[in-house]
């Protein structure tokens, strides 16, 4: 929230660790001023599941991690919670220099002791948007370090696997190994899918989601001929590895294309598909050509149906003057295929 541009609308810079969203919602907070009766509430009231940002357990590393001293245990708050049955979902925001190496491997260890309570731990990176003036200097990871965390996570996997009875609770986003250039693990790996709204595992959910679209695609007979979908450059990176020759061998009728859009508001580092603004997807769409009807990946828009930048759906597409649809899940869902419709009756 620190690295927002200026002129964004006002929620966006609202920091919340309300632990009744947490429930809720699925936010992720720190509970790093959580009061003794906040937490005697949540044990009472059984608010659970909670998705926790922990990040790292080592004081010294989270004392630099959060910019002031920690008052209170993260550990000793979270095994409180497991002690009472709250099932916990913890992420670690992989930042290179800082918590990976040991203390990664430390917050691991001891989130991993919680289980069953704690129920996944998700590695995701770092994110490094342009505007960080006057913030500490951090970087992305690189692919190198990518493949070594996959390495290292394969192996530890197999080991928690032994102490938990098969469930597999250690899982990595997506943008790793997409950026290594490795396969994405198979559905099993991922369990329920307890953290898709965290970019871990959405991919082969996608995958699974497209497999069962195309099939219905097929038996349609006023199916599509073409679909441009707007995505960023790791959904690019993505639809063209996975996607497209899944396309292209079950339903060739369909021709698709691809408009990689590259962050403007955010910078180029940002190349995630959820943080695309309207005004970036026409500019890459004008200078794509998209034809037919131009799909957008859910994820770009929030549940008001706007961009990050309060541009939506039809403001684009007054823009582009072709038919644009946001997708609930795949581009071959029948909502996105009543959408494409439009485009041949025009």
């Amino acid at each position: 929230m620190d690295q927002m541009p200026a002129g964004m609308r006002s929620s966006l810079y609202e920091k919340d660790d309300d632990y009744r969203l947490s429930f809720l919602f699925g936010n992720f907070i720190t509970l790093n001023d959580i009061r003794e009766r906040d937490l005697a509430r949540i044990i009472e009231l059984r608010l659970s599941p909670l998705y926790v940002s922990v990040h790292a357990v080592r004081k010294t590393v989270r004392d630099r991690l959060f910019g002031r001293p920690m008052r209170r245990s993260i550990v000793e708050d979270l095994r409180r919670l497991a002690r009472a049955g709250i099932v916990i979902h913890a992420q670690i925001v992989l930042i290179p220099g800082i918590n990976d190496g040991a203390a990664l491997r430390e917050t691991v260890r001891e989130l991993a002791a919680l289980y069953p309570a704690c129920r996944s731990v998700a590695i995701v990176p770092v994110g490094v948007t342009g505007h960080r003036a006057g913030l500490p200097r951090l970087r992305r990871v690189t692919a190198a370090e990518s493949r070594a965390l996959i390495d290292w996570a394969e192996r530890e996997r197999d080991g928690l696997k032994r102490r938990t009875g098969g469930d597999c609770v250690l899982h990595l986003a997506d943008e790793f190994y997409l950026a290594a250039n490795r396969v994405l693990p198979p559905a099993d790996a991922y369990g329920d899918f307890p953290q898709l709204s965290n970019g871990v595992g959405a991919c082969r959910s996608f995958l699974i989601q497209l497999e069962r679209d195309i099939e219905r695609a097929k038996r349609r007979a006023n199916a599509p001929r073409c679909v441009t979908i707007a995505t960023g450059v790791l959904g690019a990176k993505f639809l063209r590895r996975y996607a497209a020759p899944l396309i292209a061998e079950r339903l060739p009728s369909l021709s698709l294309r691809v408009v990689v859009v590259r962050n403007r508001l955010f910078g180029p580092a940002v190349t995630v598909s959820g943080l695309l603004s309207g005004r970036d997807i026409v500019r890459a769409a004008l200078r794509g050509k998209a034809a037919g009807c131009l799909v957008i990946p859910p994820n770009a828009v929030n549940h008001d149906g706007r961009f990050i930048d309060d541009m939506n759906a039809r403001g684009v597409e007054r823009e582009l003057g072709i038919p644009v649809v946001v997708a609930r899940s795949t581009f071959l869902e029948n909502r996105v295929m009543k959408g494409c419709r439009k485009e041949r009756s025009q």
